[in-house]
């Protein structure tokens, strides 16, 4: 899937939530790990800056990778 079915590529940031900072973090496209499809929507791969893997959800609210 290729980002632009996911949203504008101006002004759009991701604020997973990351267990490691105890907190949602700012990412941009450059920590875009993968995009896949779900049945909800589109899912996407985040590298945080601190190493952790971080998933976000459009649809709900962004969880940690497990």
């Amino acid at each position: 899937m290729d980002l632009n079915d996911f949203a504008r590529h101006d002004q759009h940031m991701f604020a997973p939530y990351c267990a490691r900072h105890g907190a949602r973090v700012l990412l941009g496209y450059e920590s875009v790990i993968a995009v896949k499809q779900s049945p909800s929507g589109p899912r996407v791969l985040l590298l945080c800056h601190c190493g952790e893997l971080l998933e976000h959800d459009a649809k709900r609210a962004a969880q940690p990778v497990p």
